[in-house]
């Protein structure tokens, strides 16, 4: 085969990751976390196979279907396997509530140990003012930060590391519920 024609099917592939990356990211912003089975659904009904393969324009139908303001693209073929996109954008959203949480944790750890004192978290989500109760709020929308005080009175050392802290919000909080149970892939 010349070269040429593999240099054009390489940067071919290499467009194509990138537009699928993008809309990862695009859709990991826009669309909630409880909403991604209908995306899956979606798609699932446009793959008459089951074969979990779709083209580029039928997932940019579904995101746009989800709510997401793509832009119109002047080439959109390929095709996407769409069950690896769907298990990218959950474990994206994971990371960026992950990534809010620990930003807003790491202000406590003064020690830098990955641990904080928990009387000093508490104090700080009974202030509706402060990063942390707006961390909560954010990321957990279904949980009010004030749910998480008996919980952190519980523990049973005056410090709490993050994964306890993430342990206990992932017990209360439906918005943090494990979307590979919901997502049979």
């Amino acid at each position: 085969m010349p070269s040429f024609v593999i240099d054009r099917v390489r940067s071919r592939m290499s467009e194509f990751q990138l537009a699928e990356r993008d809309a990862v990211m695009l859709v990991a912003h826009s669309v909630h976390k409880n909403h991604m089975p209908i995306l899956q659904k979606f798609l699932e009904e446009r793959d008459p196979d089951r074969c979990g393969l779709v083209t580029f324009a039928v997932l940019v139908q579904g995101m746009r279907f989800c709510g997401v303001g793509v832009k119109d693209m002047d080439d959109i073929s390929g095709a996407v396997c769409y069950t690896d996109f769907l298990s990218d954008v959950v474990q994206f959203q994971k990371n960026m509530q992950e990534s809010a949480l620990w930003f807003a944790f790491s202000t406590f750890d003064i020690k830098c140990t990955g641990e904080a004192d928990r009387r000093a978290l508490q104090k700080e989500l009974c202030d509706d003012r402060s990063y942390l109760y707006e961390c909560f709020r954010v990321n957990f929308p279904s949980l009010a930060p004030e749910a998480v005080l008996p919980l952190l009175e519980q523990a049973p050392s005056s410090r709490i590391s993050f994964e306890e802290l993430m342990g206990i919000l992932q017990r209360l909080s439906p918005d943090s519920v494990d979307l590979k149970e919901k997502l049979p892939f």
